[in-house]
């Protein structure tokens, strides 16, 4: 069983990023998937309690339970929720373990960092690697990056970049540039864009972007319109 010698984190503030996300979670009643280290199987459960004051929140039972001796080896786990189109995860430390044996409760630390995946206003289609559909970002300093269009819609993209590529640059949320898609037959698509989002590379996977399009013009967003309603009839022959 966990029980650690202190339950206690830092204090997190009210305006906290971290804060805010998770009382948006815990207000909307949202079911986790946890999962320890290595787990693919997640189990479910929900936010009950916050305690900011205390740098914790509170966990319901894990249904259904994890593996306890995973857990008293490392008590880590990693959280994923959708909330309002975003995609939100973070890693969080279990302090300690409470209840009755039959409906137990974990106090798990406030995470370092809540990883929100850009919001959604427009309907958004994978774009499969086999369309080998290329972007490039442009900074006002005149440096370039080359990177692998993801997903797409008239409001914005995602993209896989190189990590140094969004070093050199200076990728970051607020980021402003102009970019440019190769998506059809035609001249490449150009448009001004600002950088919502930046998901760090991994020994596994390259740094990932969310952008959203600044005053895209109509010609433009008609051109988007149709490759992603071509993408969508695509998929679904292949359902």
């Amino acid at each position: 069983m966990l029980n650690r010698k202190s339950a206690r984190d830092a204090a997190v503030a009210p305006d906290d990023d971290r804060h805010e996300a998770l009382e948006q979670i815990h207000a909307a009643h949202c079911l986790l998937e946890v999962r320890c280290d290595g787990d693919e199987q997640a189990a479910q459960s929900a936010i009950i309690e916050l305690v900011p004051q205390r740098g914790y929140f509170v966990l319901d039972a894990f249904t259904p339970p994890l593996d306890p001796r995973r857990l008293a080896a490392s008590p880590q786990v990693r959280v994923r929720v959708r909330l309002d189109g975003r995609d939100i995860r973070f890693t969080t430390r279990l302090l300690k373990q409470g209840g009755k044996r039959g409906a137990p409760y974990y106090m798990a630390a406030y995470p370092e960092h809540v990883d929100q995946g850009q919001r959604r206003r427009e309907f958004r289609v994978n774009v499969p690697l086999d369309k080998g559909a290329q972007v490039v970002l442009r900074g006002t300093d005149g440096g370039q990056a080359r990177g692998e269009l993801r997903d797409l819609s008239p409001s914005g993209f995602s993209a896989h970049l190189a990590a140094a590529d969004c070093e050199r640059l200076g990728l970051a949320d607020g980021w402003r540039g102009a970019c440019s898609l190769d998506i059809d037959s035609t001249a490449a698509l150009t448009g001004a864009i600002e950088v919502c989002h930046v998901k760090p590379a991994t020994a596994h996977l390259p740094a990932r972007i969310g952008v959203c399009f600044v005053e895209l013009d109509a010609r433009s967003e008609r051109r988007i319109e149709r490759y992603v309603a071509e993408l969508d009839r695509e998929r679904a022959r292949l359902r």
